[in-house]
């Protein structure tokens, strides 16, 4: 781990790596100071880096790309949001209404892989900074080129309201149908937690929440297959750098559901260092996610099954459908929780 200001005390301008950046950053802060977040409206409204003051310096939460790489792949770095289809579209098409809607490759490239919805590759508006609070909005078809607006043709604002407090960051997700149809939807976070704060991640493990966990299928690679199995009992063991991971969990206990990282390398001198993901009853999914290509582990909150969107219309885990006027909420709170 290395220090990121020459002061670690003071309060940074800019997140490691954006230090005259030609996208527009905002900055909040905890009002007592100890912690700091940014937003880039350009990227995917990424919540691109969360630092705290932990044994002495900044510690950076947060797995944090450039630019560049945040551009090349911006459900990587940070903190990205799925939606309107957490997970990956195995056919590039989703049933609604007895219609089936082709949604455009996600990135560019030659590949058609669909993935994670739209809202992580589109700019969003900053609508509201007061100084420990933002406001983030992202509308459909409006913030969508015309091949995606033409693949979702319904109108649903998604609001993402994020804080810093005594508690950690808050993350607040609002999904209203602002149409006159149901809208097809589910959303999610995808955090990834850098090397910064995990070191080493092979010596870490996952305490994962739920009874249950969703059986995949034979494909290649394996698809959520809309079954559940048992969940297996005890903590997950992460995989060293150059391996990758996939662990679900559902059917969580009453919120809030927490997931820990543990065995974290010590900050300050002291061991005991944790990081949580708690979530209220609007998340009822959760992925873990190790990388191979860089040493981060994800811990995905999400409002629906990951991939619900490849399944039969009408499927009991398929997306939902929000009606004219509704909404769809929920809250996760993230921290790095010192030593008791």
């Amino acid at each position: 781990m290395t220090d990121h200001a020459q002061n670690p005390l003071e309060l940074p301008n800019d997140p490691p790596g954006w230090e005259g950046a030609t996208e527009t950053l905002h900055r909040i802060a905890s009002q007592d100071g100890d912690a700091v977040a940014w937003f880039c409206p350009e990227i995917g409204g990424n919540t691109i880096a969360y630092a705290v003051k932990a044994g002495g310096r900044w510690v950076q939460v947060f797995d944090i790309g450039s630019p560049a790489q945040l551009r090349e792949t911006p459900s990587r770095y940070g903190l990205p949001i799925l939606f309107p289809f957490p997970g990956s579209m195995r056919t590039g098409s989703y049933q609604w209404g007895g219609q089936e809607h082709t949604v455009p490759p996600t990135y560019p490239g030659g590949s058609d892989v669909v993935i994670h919805g739209f809202a992580h590759i589109r700019p969003w508006q900053f609508w509201e900074n007061s100084g420990d609070r933002a406001l983030l909005v992202f509308s459909t078809p409006e913030s969508l080129d015309p091949d995606r607006a033409a693949s979702y043709p319904f109108s649903v604002r998604l609001t993402h309201e994020v804080s810093l407090g005594p508690d950690g960051l808050t993350s607040t997700m609002i999904a209203e149908n602002q149409g006159t149809e149901a809208a097809p939807l589910a959303f999610g976070l995808h955090p990834y937690f850098g090397e910064d704060v995990l070191g080493d991640r092979s010596q870490t493990q996952v305490e994962l929440p739920g009874a249950s966990a969703r059986s995949r299928t034979n494909d290649t690679p394996p698809q959520m297959s809309g079954d559940k199995e048992p969940a297996p009992a005890g903590p997950v063991a992460i995989v060293p750098l150059g391996e990758t991971m996939i662990a679900s969990r559902t059917d969580f206990p009453p919120a809030p559901a927490v997931a820990r990282i543990v065995n974290l390398p010590p900050l300050g001198g002291h061991s005991g260092w944790t990081i949580e993901v708690s979530m209220d009853e609007g998340y009822r999914d959760l992925l873990l996610f190790a990388p191979p290509t860089s040493p981060s582990i994800s811990i995905e909150p999400q409002s629906h099954m990951p991939g619900g969107a490849s399944l039969p219309e009408g499927h009991p885990e398929g997306l939902i459908g929000l009606e004219p006027g509704a909404t769809l909420r929920a809250t996760a709170i993230i921290r790095l929780v010192p030593p008791a």
